[in-house]
């Protein structure tokens, strides 16, 4: 008799059912009749995990690119070629969680380092930031130790480097 392969969906979806069937038995059994259901607080995970795949580049640091806002950004004309090879070349300076751009010792990076970095010009630096902070693609503020100089936040609806996001953050790019 040959059964048709499962998939990982259906697979995950089989043992959810199970589990909660399990955990909801097991609850009435110690007098818990509300079952899982009315537990508030808890939830039921099930990973599976394909064997067929292995980790690529664990060690790698990387930085997510969202290509519906890439795409929404090069369709409005906010982005173009010098614009995403300037944010990609600075991409790997986004800090973890909160896409400020720093050095290797976690200091915000000047606009003299951004000009080190890309190789371009103090002008054509300046026109770039500037029309990339007027377009909200990056924000400058001033920072806390010297208000004479700027710290950059790279919109994390287009680039993020990590896995969750600070709700001011977040809220500086959805008002």
């Amino acid at each position: 008799m040959y059964l048709e392969p499962i998939n990982e969906k259906e697979l995950k979806e089989i043992g959810l059912t199970s589990a909660t069937t399990m955990i909801n038995d097991h609850l009435e059994a110690i007098g818990h009749d509300e079952g899982i259901g009315k537990l508030e607080g808890y939830e039921i995970k099930l990973t599976i995990k394909n064997k067929n795949k292995v980790a690529w580049k664990a060690r790698s640091e990387f930085t997510k690119l969202f290509h519906n806002e890439l795409d929404s950004l090069i369709k409005s004309k906010k982005l173009n070629m010098q614009k995403v090879g300037f944010i990609t070349m600075l991409s790997k300076y986004i800090a973890y969680e909160n896409c400020y751009l720093v050095n290797k010792e976690g200091e915000y990076l000047s606009q003299k380092e951004i000009i080190q970095i890309t190789g371009e010009s103090k002008p054509t630096i300046v026109k770039i930031l500037k029309q990339l902070i007027k377009d909200k693609i990056i924000i400058a503020e001033k920072q806390e130790k010297d208000k004479r100089l700027n710290k950059y936040c790279i919109n994390p609806n287009l680039l993020f480097k990590g896995k969750d996001i600070d709700i001011k953050l977040k809220d500086k790019y959805t008002t």
